[in-house]
């Protein structure tokens, strides 16, 4: 998932809300694993400093909430498909592929 994140991220596909929102995500993946914890802390800072900066956009209601993830659904555009709708699959398809290539 980290080499998917950071090739959209040096690729320039993603929004920097949809970064923010998969490293936010990626933390809390890591946390609940009790691994890779100071990874996990750098990309949850991240993620909330990205927020920081764009939850003025939120809905009113969403920040009500007080649940960071919910805000960074929120913050996704919708007009193109978010990420893990439309292309994620693609990408973790050709990403398996290369690994079976790489394992033959």
């Amino acid at each position: 998932m980290e080499r998917c994140i950071e090739t959209a991220n040096a690729s320039g596909t993603w929004t920097p809300e949809a970064l923010a929102r998969a490293y936010y995500r990626l933390a809390e993946v890591y946390e609940a694993q009790e691994k890779n914890l100071e990874t996990a802390a750098e990309y949850r800072r991240r993620a909330l400093e990205t927020l920081e900066k764009y939850d003025k956009y939120c809905s009113s209601w969403v920040l009500e909430m007080g649940d960071k993830l919910l805000e960074l659904d929120d913050l996704q555009p919708t007009d193109e498909g978010r990420y893990i709708r439309r292309s994620l699959m693609q990408e973790l398809w050709k990403r398996r592929k290369e690994l079976e290539d790489g394992q033959q």
